[in-house]
């Protein structure tokens, strides 16, 4: 930059001044921060007090909450999931989340709970009606865990793993012919299931 005279670059460096020291102060900072805690600790609060639309901090808090999740730091994670639902209550995707959530911290009967106040949201999500029916099957509830992963695979009709899942609670309740073909549409979506669901059949003729 070329300027006529000394006091107009004197005056021009003036300006300069305070957005430079900004920006070294900011680099500084960084420079100090664990690269760790960059990712997903340090943006937490940021995100959920500057973005200006609820909607995007209620979207910011629930990355914040699946990254604390994969991370395995599930107090973090439910402190995000619960963040984004004091923004909006009626958020599906908060109590979906923290459903997940619970699942892995082996609490069957919260995370039943919540994908409940998921669907009661957004009963068209197919997915929220499989993990709740995953969930109530491992809790020995076949009926009801029927019941949700039947809504699920009438919502979502393509998902092989589903129906196979469906054909499993049915063998579990002694309902062969459903059972059959459950794995039978299960193979038809997905080939590589060919060895599980031959497994599957064979029990059931053997009565097992």
């Amino acid at each position: 930059m070329i300027f006529p005279d000394r006091r107009t670059a004197l005056h021009t460096l003036l300006l300069l001044l305070p957005p430079l020291t900004l920006t070294l102060l900011a680099f500084l900072t960084l420079a100090r921060m664990d690269p760790a805690r960059m990712v997903v600790s340090a943006p937490l609060e940021a995100l959920a007090t500057v973005t200006p639309e609820p909607a995007q901090r209620a979207a910011a808090w629930l990355q914040q909450g699946a990254a604390h999740q994969a991370r395995g730091d599930y107090r973090a994670a439910e402190e995000a999931y619960r963040a984004a639902l004091a923004v909006d209550d009626r958020l599906a995707a908060g109590y979906g989340g923290l459903g997940s959530l619970y699942v892995a911290m082996a609490r069957p009967d919260d995370a039943v709970a919540m994908y409940r106040r998921a669907i009661a949201l957004t009963p068209e999500t197919a997915e929220w009606w499989r993990n709740l029916g995953v969930v109530q099957a491992n809790q020995g509830e076949l009926a009801a865990a029927a019941a949700a992963l039947e809504r699920a695979v009438a919502l979502a009709g393509d998902q092989a793993a589903w129906h196979f899942e469906l054909g499993q609670v049915y063998a579990a309740t002694q309902r062969q012919r459903p059972a059959r073909q459950a794995f039978q549409q299960a193979l038809a979506l997905d080939p590589s299931l060919q060895a599980a669901v031959e497994a599957q059949l064979a029990a059931l003729a053997a009565g097992l």
